[in-house]
C-alpha cells in the first residue's frame, strides 16, 4: 500500500514537471513569435520612417529648387527692368527733343531736361499741373484742350501738331508735337507721351524767306509804288500774323515820286499814308481817328524810328506814354507793336508799324 502511494506521488510529480515544461515551451514559443513580430514591426516602422524622411527631403529639395529658380528669375527680371528703366530714363533726360508724359486729365507726370531748358520750369514746379493751363497762350487753350481729349478716340490727332507755348521769361515758343498713347485694358487713355521740337527759329527763318520772296514778287508785279506798298503791308501782316500794318511818311511826301530828303526835317511830322487791317478784327476807334494822328520827329514809335533809323518794339503799348495812337489801339484790343524804317540811300523813306493782339501774336517774342 505504501509503495502504491509512492508511485502515485511520483507520477503526479512527473505530470507536474511535464506541465511546467510544456508551459515553459509555450511561453518560449510565444516570446519568440512576439519578438519576431516586434522586430518585423520595427523594420517596417524604420523603413516607413526612413522612406518618409527621404521623401520629405526630396520634396523640400524640389520646393527649394523652384523657390530658388523663382527668386533668381525674379531678380534677373527686376535687374533687367532696372537696366531698361535706367536706359529709358537716360534717353528721356538726355534727348534733345522735348518729352512730356501726361495722364488722362492732361496733368504733367514727366518732364525731361529739354522741356525744363526750353520753358524755364523744373519738374517739381509743373508736376501735377494741366499743361495747357500752364503753357498754352490764351487764344489756343480751348483748341489744345479739345485736341487732347480727342486722343481718347484718335491717337493720331496730335501728330505733327503745332502750338505756341508761353515760357517762364514771357517769350513764346512754337513747338511741333507728335504723340503716343498708353491705354488701359478697356482701351481708355492712361498716359499720353508728347515728343516735341522747338521750331521757333526755323519757322522765323521760313517766314522771313517767305516775306522776302513775296515782297520781291509784289515789286515785280506792281505797276505803281502805291500798289506795291499796299500789297507789301497786307502780305507782311498775313504771313507774320499781324492784325494791323501802317506806313508813316513825312507830311507833304505822300506822293511817292517826291524826294524824301526834301521833307525829312526835324520840324516835319509823319502821317499815315497807307494801312491794312485784318478783316476779322474790328478797329473802329483806330479807323475813326487815323486821319487825325501825326508824329513829330522823335515822338511816338514812328517818330523814334524816323529819328534813329533803327527798328523798335513795344511789347505792350498800354504801358507806354509816348504812343499817340495808344488809346485808340488799346480800345480795339491791340497790344504789341513793331516798327522799322524803310531806307533809301541811307535816308528814312518811311516807317512801317505793325500791331497785334499780344495774346494772338506768335512771332512777337520768337
Amino acid at each position: 500500500m505504501q509503495s502504491i502511494k509512492i508511485g502515485r506521488a511520483e507520477s503526479l510529480i512527473d505530470y507536474i514537471r511535464s506541465a511546467i515544461g510544456s508551459m515553459k515551451n509555450n511561453e518560449a514559443r510565444l516570446f519568440e513569435e512576439r519578438s519576431t513580430a516586434v522586430k518585423a514591426s520595427y523594420r517596417k516602422t524604420f523603413f516607413a520612417f526612413s522612406g518618409g524622411l527621404v521623401l520629405s527631403f526630396l520634396i523640400l529639395a524640389v520646393v527649394y529648387y523652384f523657390i530658388y529658380r523663382e527668386i533668381t528669375l525674379r531678380y534677373r527680371t527686376e535687374r533687367q527692368l532696372e537696366l531698361e528703366r535706367d536706359f529709358t530714363a537716360a534717353i528721356f533726360e538726355t534727348a534733345g527733343a522735348l518729352i512730356m508724359v501726361l495722364d488722362s486729365e492732361g496733368q504733367i507726370i514727366r518732364f525731361n531736361r529739354a522741356c525744363e531748358r526750353i520753358t524755364g520750369y523744373p519738374l517739381f514746379e509743373v508736376g501735377g499741373k494741366v499743361f495747357w493751363e500752364l503753357f498754352s497762350i490764351p487764344a489756343e487753350v480751348k483748341q489744345v484742350k479739345n485736341a487732347f481729349f480727342k486722343l481718347q478716340e484718335n491717337p493720331q490727332v496730335l501728330n505733327n501738331y503745332e502750338n505756341t507755348w508761353r515760357v517762364r521769361d514771357g517769350s513764346n515758343k512754337l513747338i511741333s508735337w507728335t504723340t503716343a498713347t498708353l491705354r488701359k485694358p478697356d482701351n481708355t487713355l492712361e498716359y499720353a507721351i508728347f515728343t516735341g521740337t522747338d521750331i521757333t527759329t526755323s519757322k522765323r527763318a521760313e517766314q522771313r524767306q517767305t516775306v522776302q520772296h513775296t515782297i520781291t514778287r509784289i515789286l515785280a508785279e506792281s505797276s505803281t509804288v502805291e500798289e506795291a506798298v499796299q500789297n507789301v503791308i497786307k502780305s507782311i501782316c498775313n504771313i507774320l500774323g499781324w492784325d494791323l500794318g501802317e506806313l508813316w511818311r513825312p507830311e507833304g511826301a505822300e506822293m511817292m515820286q517826291q524826294n524824301f530828303a526834301d521833307f525829312a526835317r526835324p520840324d516835319s511830322s509823319l502821317i499815315c499814308t497807307n494801312f491794312w487791317s485784318n478783316p476779322s478784327i474790328e478797329l473802329p476807334e483806330f479807323l475813326a481817328n487815323i486821319g487825325l494822328f501825326s508824329f513829330n520827329f522823335g515822338v511816338g514809335l514812328p517818330g523814334r524810328i524816323w529819328e534813329t533809323g533803327l527798328p523798335d518794339w513795344i511789347s505792350d503799348i498800354s504801358t507806354t506814354t509816348n504812343f499817340i495812337v495808344r488809346d485808340s489801339l488799346c480800345q480795339d484790343g491791340m497790344r504789341g507793336a513793331l516798327g522799322f524804317p524803310i531806307l533809301d540811300d541811307g535816308n528814312v523813306w518811311g516807317v512801317l508799324v505793325f500791331t497785334a493782339d499780344l495774346f494772338r501774336k506768335k512771332i512777337i517774342s520768337c
